[in-house]
């Protein structure tokens, strides 16, 4: 991991000189594309009961709870911002901006007042795009949800159980005791209160985070992932890294994709599924990428910069990975002021919910 940059803005991850990490652009190592860690392990995803739309479009049912394992991987703090596509496109990498305004601000991507807002109006396929462009790609719905919710280490005991089942990311611990209020999320339940209307600053409500220091995963924006619908029946590969990958036969236009979080429009839950067609990207649509903790093919998107593909090394090796692992305790403490060490440094179970007793 490098505190300074060698080339130019080509997206290595490089860490800050007080430890965080990010991305090598214009040689240094810059916050604005701050990442979080997620640690490699279990965590329980879905929901028992079918949640109420709450103004959303209609869902997808995130029908039923499940334990899931990932690997590690590192998620962008932030949803990419207007300020972070207006760079892209001023190295010539993105075209340009496709609409200005937002809701109620006829000036938004080209107003500077609005940089680090999110960037508004993305395609499915120009967030694959734009995440290339970085070196990275779309989370999965599994990642996307462990992100917000938390891995079964983050609240003792280490076995997944019922204080796992988190349905916002700021209620740990305990379970169901907590606010929901503009205060957490930029949503519009609370529209008259103090959210806007409209998008707002990434970052602006710190008691919203999730347990790995994860901004604005509930409301802003709805998140696009990488994954096409499908019922929760299906789980591929032993519900270890899974994905639900988009019919490669029909032309992108066609698939459904499941998009996650909620926006400014509409309220849910951190188990909250929409889908949306590839081409329905609009004012309340947004995105944040994912660096695996290890590249995962030759087919790996190419970095920006000279524009080499990032090959199938693995990125700083075996030791750099247990490093990784070894500071995530001491990243989640310092990010999420407050936050109890992971439950321990033997892995949680992976024992099912349906074990239970009762």
């Amino acid at each position: 991991m490098r505190r300074w940059c060698v080339s130019l803005a080509d997206f290595t991850q490089c860490t800050t000189s007080d430890g965080r990490y990010a991305s090598c652009v214009d040689a240094r190592c810059d916050l604005d594309y701050e990442e979080m860690f997620v640690p490699a392990g279990p965590f329980v995803m879905g929901i028992d009961e079918d949640e109420s739309s709450s103004g959303c479009l209609p869902a997808i049912s995130a029908r039923g709870e499940r334990i899931v394992t990932l690997s590690g991987y590192f998620i962008d703090r932030y949803e990419v911002t207007n300020r972070r596509f207006k760079r892209c496109h001023r190295v010539g990498r993105c075209p340009p901006g496709w609409y200005d305004g937002s809701v109620t601000r006829p000036a938004y991507l080209t107003d500077p007042a609005y940089d680090d807002y999110p960037a508004l109006y993305f395609r499915m396929t120009e967030a694959q795009e734009y995440c290339a462009y970085e070196g990275k790609r779309l989370p999965s719905e599994a990642e996307w949800e462990k992100a917000a919710r938390g891995g079964c280490e983050v609240v003792p005991p280490e076995t997944c159980d019922e204080q796992d089942e988190r349905v916002v990311p700021w209620d740990w611990p305990p379970l169901d005791d907590y606010p929901y209020t503009c205060a957490e999320a930029n949503h519009a339940r609370y529209i008259g209160e103090s959210c806007p209307n409209d998008t707002d600053r990434v970052g602006a409500r710190p008691a919203g985070r999730s347990p790995y220091g994860v901004d604005d995963m509930i409301g802003n924006v709805d998140e696009w992932t990488s994954d096409c619908a499908a019922s929760y029946a299906d789980c591929p590969g032993g519900c270890v890294d899974p994905r639900m990958p988009c019919d490669p036969t029909a032309p992108p236009v066609y698939w459904d994709v499941v998009v996650r979080g909620g926006s400014f429009t509409c309220s849910g839950h951190l188990t909250h599924r929409e889908v949306y067609a590839t081409d329905g990207g609009d004012e309340t649509t947004g995105f944040r990428c994912v660096r695996p903790m290890f590249i995962e093919s030759d087919a790996a998107s190419a970095k920006g910069g000279d524009g080499s593909t990032t090959g199938s090394r693995r990125r700083e090796g075996e030791d750099d990975g247990q490093r990784i692992e070894n500071r995530f305790a001491f990243v989640s403490r310092r990010l999420v002021p407050g936050m109890p060490l992971a439950g321990g440094e033997r892995p949680a179970s992976t024992a099912s919910l349906s074990s239970r007793p009762g």
